[in-house]
């Protein structure tokens, strides 16, 4: 902008628009950042309860779990880890 010749104020005002822009996109980077966070202690939290009332169960629910990527022999070596 500053290249073609524009005036002061308008090389101030993008400046101050592209400063402005990379908070904003900081700070929605660290609430997406912080939910993810809570959703996971959350569900530690909640795996840790059910461990504690029927491990059993969950040891089987941690063996079927396909979205893994893992074949039936090592996800069961991996629950039983």
């Amino acid at each position: 902008m500053a290249a073609a010749h524009a005036a002061r104020s308008g090389v101030l005002i993008a400046g101050i628009a592209v400063w402005s822009q990379g908070d904003v996109h900081g700070c929605s980077e660290y609430v997406s950042v912080s939910s993810q966070a809570d959703t996971e202690r959350a569900d530690l939290v909640r795996e840790g309860k059910e461990l504690a009332v029927d491990d059993v169960n969950e040891h089987k629910d941690c063996v079927n779990i396909r979205g893994s990527g893992l074949d039936a022999p090592l996800a069961k070596q991996v629950a039983s880890n």
